[in-house]
């Protein structure tokens, strides 16, 4: 038993004191920047929930793995190859060990709901495993650089959950379609056909990646089901509030053509003092008829459910008088009357 144990310990890869310094480095700056955030939240009074503290680290770590994948990414369009900054991608994954590490840890005292088994401590601690024994010791980090272009849907989406203004899912689910799923395939098709070339590449990169490949589906299924999802939401919200704004409108109709409101016109007016010529020929109650009929033409006219209140009163308006003036043309009162309209906006309005 001994034995086996000791074989296990050379077998794993010897430590170096360098790549440590940076991932106990890069612990330090991931702790500080989520103590920052918090701070000046509560500083100005604004409470984060579960949900959002969650997301703090995860913004932070995208931004820097997808800018530090822009060298290797436009190497390798340029020339299909990865094989630069060396260096600089082990410190990248790095960074990358010591996120995935202080998440579960800032993650257990913070927000504990929001780290699931399956996403968070399996997700993170295999990845922790792959980077610590496989990627950095047989030289895979620039490889898993420019596999961190992968982090930009990431970015989107923790930019969205912290800011519901910066939130949009179709964008987030075409980039994330664009790399996790398309270059992903791309990227694992040329490894495999390079480990079946005469050049005998490795498989380890094919195999790795290939593993990946599943949960990244998974992820695009469950994106593609919540938009849906929360599109047919909306669409039921829009039927239910349907009904609503149409009795909404056909009391403000009712009002508006109500007998109090036309009483209150002639009353305004004096209808009861026109010249005696109207009287004569035309009864009060053709005059009232008359205005009832022009009401109704005028609000129906006007009526339009993305118009203020007191601009569709205005049209209303404008239309009975202009109908007042082509019925009583005739007659000296009703002239008198489309002109009296204009006085009592604010005074019919209100009722």
């Amino acid at each position: 038993m001994a034995g086996l144990s000791s074989t296990m310990f050379a077998m794993l890869p010897d430590p170096n004191p360098r790549l440590l310094t940076v991932t106990a480095v890069s612990c330090v700056v991931l702790a500080a920047y989520y103590n920052t955030i918090h701070q000046v939240h509560n500083a100005l009074g604004k409470d984060q929930t579960e949900r959002q503290k969650c997301w703090v680290l995860t913004l932070f770590s995208s931004a820097i793995m997808t800018l530090s994948s822009l060298p290797y990414l436009w190497y390798w369009l340029k020339t299909g190859q990865v094989d630069i900054l060396h260096g600089l991608a082990e410190h990248c994954s790095c960074f990358f060990i010591a996120y995935l590490a202080m998440d579960l840890v800032i993650g257990s005292l913070h927000y504990r709901s929001s780290i699931s088994l399956l996403t968070g401590w399996v997700h993170h601690i295999t990845y922790i495993l792959l980077l610590s024994l496989v990627i950095i010791p047989q030289s895979y980090a620039p490889l898993f650089a420019l596999c961190c272009i992968l982090e930009l849907p990431t970015f989107l989406l923790a930019a969205g959950s912290l800011d519901a203004r910066l939130r949009n899912d179709y964008l987030f689910a075409a980039v994330f379609f664009a790399t996790r799923i398309v270059l992903h395939i791309f990227i694992t098709a040329q490894h495999a056909l390079l480990a079946l070339s005469p050049a005998r590449g490795s498989w380890t990169p094919v195999l790795i990646l290939s593993a990946v490949l599943p949960m990244h589906l998974l992820w695009m299924h469950a994106c593609i089901s919540g938009i849906l999802r929360r599109r047919r939401r909306r669409r039921r919200q829009r039927r239910q509030q349907q009904p609503q704004q149409h009795v909404q409108e056909q009391r403000e109709h009712t009002r508006l053509l109500s007998r109090p409101l036309i009483s209150s016109v002639l009353a305004h007016v004096r209808a009861r003092h026109v010249a005696s010529g109207v009287l004569l020929r035309r009864s009060r109650q053709h005059v009232l008829r008359l205005l009832h009929d022009a009401l109704r033409e005028a609000a129906a006219a006007a009526q339009h459910p993305h118009q203020e209140p007191l601009v569709r009163w205005r049209a209303i308006q404008r239309r009975v008088a202009d109908r007042l003036r082509r019925s009583l043309a005739e007659y000296e009162g009703g002239v008198t009357a489309a002109s009296s309209i204009d006085t009592m906006r604010d005074a019919v309005a209100a009722q």
